[in-house]
């Protein structure tokens, strides 16, 4: 299942889920996500873990002085029913930004999950944007985020376990490699 940006669209996870219940694996592609609203990936996940699994923290500025942050708030998977466990590899880019990566946190928290492709963009927090009088528009993140392993990667973005890129040839031509390389890992 492709996510061009996450919200309302991951509410047709579990369709997915159920519409491939006899696949031996499955195959989740985040690759040119621009991001959206995290909250849903979370909420729709639920039936790949059988427990609650932290995924990462956040908090946000609220002052002036440089260590003004609100509290850190923790971030979960919940388990829901039916539970799905089987493989999966989520396929990511450098183009997997913003709330795409938070969703990629919540996959990679999960012992069956796979990341493959490229590292992704490195920009998890939450932006405020603005337009300037003459046209510009400028964003700033007020907000920290750490994975569940305890580190930030922001500006860093988040590495796969299986590095694959696509050839430009192919891409021309219409073949997508990685994703056929995904299909043949999960055979």
């Amino acid at each position: 299942m492709h996510f061009d940006h996450v919200g309302t669209n991951f509410l047709d996870f579990n369709d997915f889920l159920d519409q491939y219940k006899s696949a031996s694996g499955l195959i989740v592609d985040l690759r040119h996500n621009h991001g959206g609203d995290f909250t849903f990936a979370l909420s729709e996940m639920g039936r790949l873990t059988n427990e609650k699994r932290y995924v990462f923290r956040s908090r946000t500025k609220n002052g002036k002085s440089r260590y003004a942050f609100t509290e850190w708030a923790n971030w979960y998977l919940e388990p829901r029913a039916p539970y799905v466990n089987k493989p999966i590899i989520v396929l990511i880019d450098r183009y997997t930004i913003s709330a795409a990566e938070r969703a990629v946190m919540a996959f990679k928290s999960l012992p069956n999950v796979r990341l493959m492709g490229d590292t992704t963009n490195g920009a998890q927090g939450t932006m405020i944007g603005r337009v300037l009088a003459n046209g510009w528009y400028f964003s700033v993140v007020p907000q920290k985020v750490e994975m569940f392993d305890g580190h930030s990667y922001e500006g860093l973005g988040i590495a796969p376990d299986i590095v694959f890129k696509n050839d430009l040839e192919d891409m021309r031509s219409g073949k997508d490699e990685m994703l056929e390389a995904a299909v043949a890992i999960l055979e």
